[in-house]
């Protein structure tokens, strides 16, 4: 593989991770999204050695998704609603608005 390829390649999963990322801020998770993620999606998101602090919150991502029932109406998977129902929606002012600035 040249280095051309592996650039191109890491591009293609960059671009991935921030649409995941994106649907993962603006659309409350479905089962088949996070069941995606735990099965294979997880190991798509670029990273190496040199980004230890992201592959050790992909692992706890991957391990936390491992430990929940991800069918709709069960406790793992509404606790996960509900989670991102009082960050992003409400009900009432959310406290991490996906829309907002740091700045």
């Amino acid at each position: 593989m040249t280095n051309d390829d592996q650039i191109l390649d890491f591009l293609y999963a960059r671009q991935f991770a921030y649409d995941v990322l994106r649907r993962l801020f603006m659309e409350e998770p479905t089962p088949e999204l996070l069941s995606y993620l735990r099965d294979s999606g997880l190991l798509l998101f670029p990273c190496d050695e040199a980004l230890p602090a992201m592959r050790n919150t992909i692992n706890d991502m991957h391990k936390d998704l491992n430990n929940r029932q991800l069918k709709a109406n069960t406790e793992g998977f509404e606790n996960l609603h509900w989670d991102f129902t009082r960050l992003f929606i409400g009900p009432e002012a959310p406290p991490a608005a996906p829309w907002e600035s740091t700045y």
